[in-house]
């Protein structure tokens, strides 16, 4: 394998690590998000009317 054949994959590779490394962080960042939401008491709170 040559030097450039070598840089290239190299780049490929570090390139997916980032692009998993976002992909967990938005998970993880929707994740909390959703959590909020469960537990939050305006989102949750009974349509006017319906008691």
């Amino acid at each position: 394998m040559t030097d450039e054949q070598d840089r290239e994959q190299e780049s490929r590779r570090t390139t997916e690590n980032k692009f998993v490394e976002l992909a967990d962080e938005v998970a993880d960042e929707t994740r909390q998000a959703a959590e909020r939401l469960a537990t939050d008491p305006v989102v949750n709170e009974a349509p006017a009317g319906e008691s």
